[in-house]
């Protein structure tokens, strides 16, 4: 697996990840510690990073829509870095949206301290995210 910020793979389980969120920590948590958790479970999946939706939307519709195509929005979850309502463009399931993990998902702001133990707090470490996505992959067999 790469970990490059725009990485996507060949969809073997049918579901879509979308990251958002500042660089640094999260992206470092994402290639560093989720992807070789999902490796080594055997779950591969189409994982989508957004660096700038504004750049995004200056790429012509077609363009747009070969790269991040309706359906992978319909089957997505998304991990953010930031509120979920930015989420909402880019997931368009209510299950998705649901299963979104955000900062703010416990009901709380996030305390101060050393990156990965905020990470922690907030459920956006690579082993919270990986169980995350697996209760995703669950509940869409169901």
């Amino acid at each position: 697996m790469s970990s490059s910020d725009g990485r996507h793979t060949p969809d073997g389980s049918g579901v879509c990840v979308w990251l958002t969120g500042p660089s640094g920590a999260g992206k470092s948590t994402v290639t560093k510690e989720l992807l070789p958790l999902l490796e080594k479970q055997g779950i591969d999946l189409w994982v989508y990073s957004v660096a700038s939706a504004e750049l995004f939307d200056l790429l012509p519709e077609r363009e747009q829509e070969a790269i991040f195509p309706d359906q992978r929005a319909q089957e997505a979850m998304g991990i953010t870095g930031f509120t979920l309502p930015t989420m909402f463009r880019w997931i368009r399931s209510e299950l998705g949206r649901k299963m979104t993990l955000h900062p703010y998902q416990k009901g709380h702001y996030l305390g101060s301290g050393q990156g990965e133990v905020v990470l922690a707090e907030a459920g956006l470490d690579g082993e919270s995210q990986a169980k995350a996505i697996k209760r995703y992959l669950d509940a869409r067999a169901r």
